[in-house]
């Protein structure tokens, strides 16, 4: 059995790193599975196969150009991502794509696949959704807007207000081009369900395997150990806060700040990693530590042990990677009772459930977690939570059920 995995972007990060741990595991069940991607990094591993060459590099340059001068029509567009899937490298023509048994798609934007090229590779294709954008008009998340499911156009994201925009085409592009008899997998319920309301995936089969970790990675350090590793010495209960893209609206940046604002100063520290910086974290009046940008797990784990509660203020997430690998680091989360997150996370058992969008509950269920009494018991369930359900090894076991069921012809 040999499964190709196409993903786009750094593999050491984001939506990428739970295709990669994915990876890892149908390895160790015995799948000769091969990821080929546009990171520059492959991690030394020979399953890895990176496409940039000079000759793509170049490609990639003028693709990128090529989709700035088309969303350069668009004036009053936000700071969101937004995707053509317009332009791609030519990947039908790689060897281990034509000697696959199966196409396994992940996040494949940021240039890297034109959607036409899917009909060409005469494969089974397997297509995990790991944000909006393969159900939307070029959106990663619908913020505010619904019009995914019915006829994208006045996109508010482009800042347009013609029916027949960008978004429209994009729309209709997938529901032209897009093979009938792909496979979908939503990483979470809620990403499945949105799949299924979708004008682009509606009436089509979608299925739900969990996202998942390595929890060989991802595990519990004393605290006082990892504070005095990281330089940290507070008696104060500490927060941690991270995400690679915390500006987006859909991180609840503004969220964030109302539950900071409403918090006792003198009972917390505040720990953050990501895109945050100083001028961002400094207004609040807390004590706090930067990281900034943390890529390696061996730091990752000591912030999240160090950590009393991680704190996720997202409104809009397929899964939530950061509140897997806290809890896992027996860290728990407090959340909104919302999308993603809200499927990993066991009210009052491994973290708290606020609800949406209701900072003031948040504010109750950091305190609630932190001067706990039974804190070591949640620290425990939510370590556990992860282990039983959304390590690697169980995706793996899942989709290697998927592929088996593909390739005989019984799915």
């Amino acid at each position: 059995m040999k499964v190709v995995h196409l993903i786009a972007g750094n593999i050491n990060g984001g939506a990428a790193r739970g295709a990669y741990w994915l990876h890892k595991g149908l390895l160790e069940q015995g799948i000769d599975s091969t990821i080929i991607t546009s990171s520059e990094l492959t991690l030394g591993e020979p399953e890895i196969i990176g496409i940039l060459n000079e000759e793509n590099k170049e490609l990639y340059k003028n693709n990128l150009q090529s989709e700035k001068k088309i969303l350069s029509e668009y004036s009053n567009k936000s700071a969101e991502l937004f995707s053509t899937g317009l332009f791609g490298f030519k990947l039908k023509s790689l060897d281990k794509i034509k000697k696959s048994d199966i196409i396994h798609l992940h996040w494949v934007n940021d240039n890297f696949l034109d959607i036409s090229e899917l009909s060409l590779f005469n494969k089974p294709i397997i297509w995990t959704l790991r944000d909006m954008w393969p159900i939307t008009g070029g959106c990663h998340y619908a913020i505010n807007c619904e019009r995914y499911k019915s006829k994208c156009g006045k996109c508010p994201l482009l800042g347009s207000e013609i029916e027949s925009d960008l978004s429209e085409f994009v729309q209709q592009r997938k529901e032209d081009l897009l093979p009938k008899d792909i496979y979908y997998v939503g990483i979470s319920k809620w990403i499945t369900e949105q799949a299924r309301l979708s004008q682009i995936l509606r009436g089509k089969k979608v299925s739900t395997i969990a996202n998942c970790i390595d929890t060989l990675e991802y595990f519990p350090i004393d605290k006082s150990q990892s504070r005095s590793i990281l330089g940290i010495n507070t008696p104060k209960k500490i927060i941690l806060i991270g995400a690679t893209r915390i500006k987006d609206s859909y991180k609840g940046f503004n969220l964030l700040k109302n539950v900071l604002g409403n918090l006792d100063k003198e009972k917390y520290f505040l720990a953050v990693f990501g895109a945050v910086n100083d001028a961002d974290i400094s207004q609040f009046g807390f004590e706090y530590k930067r990281f900034g940008y943390l890529y390696d797990t061996v730091s990752l784990r000591l912030v999240y042990s160090a950590s009393d509660v991680f704190l996720c203020t997202s409104t809009l997430e397929a899964f939530g990677k950061t509140v897997a690998e806290s809890m896992s680091c027996g860290t728990p989360v407090v959340c909104f009772d919302c999308c993603g997150p809200s499927e990993i996370v066991e009210h009052n058992t491994s973290g708290y459930k606020a609800k949406p969008y209701d900072t003031q509950d948040m504010v109750n269920g950091i305190n609630h977690i932190c001067f706990s009494p039974n804190y070591k018991d949640i620290s425990s369930s939510a370590n556990k939570r992860i282990l039983n359900f959304f390590d690697k090894s169980k995706a793996a076991e899942k989709y290697a059920k998927l592929y088996l069921s593909i390739k005989s012809g019984s799915n």
